[in-house]
């Protein structure tokens, strides 16, 4: 189990690919991680976490791939009930 606060140094950014928005909010998040001294991976295997950007079914998709790494859900649109966080509440 995880810890409250507890810090990452590997996520995985997963998005729709087929969503331009989702897909340069993608970009942007990388450079902070990076900036932030966060590595981005590309395997799920190699993640503390994962970030996963758009709605209700990109989230649902990932919980899927990623099994049981913590995930933050980041909203990219209209749709997304259960996702809370928007981009520009990121820091």
């Amino acid at each position: 189990m995880y810890e409250k606060g507890f810090r990452v140094s590997k996520v995985i950014l997963l998005y729709n690919m087929d969503k331009e928005r989702s897909h340069k909010i993608s970009e942007r998040l990388r450079s902070s991680l990076i900036s932030n001294k966060i590595e981005v991976v590309e395997d799920h295997r190699e993640a503390e976490a994962a970030i996963v950007i758009g709605g209700d079914g990109t989230l649902l998709r990932a919980f899927h791939q990623v099994g049981s790494l913590p995930i933050l859900g980041v909203k990219d649109g209209t749709f997304g009930d259960t996702i809370r966080v928007r981009y520009n509440a990121i820091r």
